[in-house]
């Protein structure tokens, strides 16, 4: 699988926001649900301006993305989403030691992530941590916060050097 990830552009930005709204479907919501949800899914020009945004190419086909928003107290994994054919390929995988990659050169020591429910399982199993709730007032639900430590770039192993 040839998969190269880079800076996005903000002219991916409807891509980008309809590879979220098709990542956010795979886990069973209605059509009419995601609809609803769009305009609150949609990742803006400036969104990519203001942010660390990386886009994720699997031959050659953009198929996801991820992105970093730093505040002053906290950063943030603030998106992961892949097109619902990938998912399962290990291309998030390579989104996470990427991101982790790029949080250590900005000497980022954590990451936080607010999950979907679903994704919860994913992130544990790259060693992020649940560390509390937070409530979504578009799905009325709890959803899970976690964070994710950043190794020191000099510890990180020859398999994080991959893309």
């Amino acid at each position: 699988m040839d998969c190269e990830i880079k800076r996005s552009i903000e002219s991916e930005a409807d891509t980008l926001s309809d590879i979220r709204v098709a990542s956010k479907g795979h886990w069973g919501y209605s059509e009419e649900t995601l609809e609803e949800w769009r305009p609150l899914m949609r990742i803006s020009e400036d969104y990519i301006r203001s942010n660390i945004v990386f886009s994720i190419y699997i031959e050659n086909t953009l198929s996801g993305f991820y992105a970093i928003r730093r505040e002053k107290n906290e950063d943030f994994l603030d998106h992961l989403w892949l097109l619902p054919e990938v998912i399962g390929m290990g291309v998030g995988l390579l989104a996470i030691e990427h991101a982790t990659r790029e949080a250590a050169k900005l000497s980022i020591a954590s990451l936080t992530i607010i999950s979907d429910a679903d994704a919860e399982g994913f992130y544990q199993k790259v060693g992020a941590v649940r560390t509390g709730e937070f409530f979504s007032e578009p799905q009325n639900r709890m959803l899970p916060v976690l964070r994710l430590d950043i190794p020191d770039e000099q510890n990180q192993t020859v398999e994080a050097t991959s893309p």
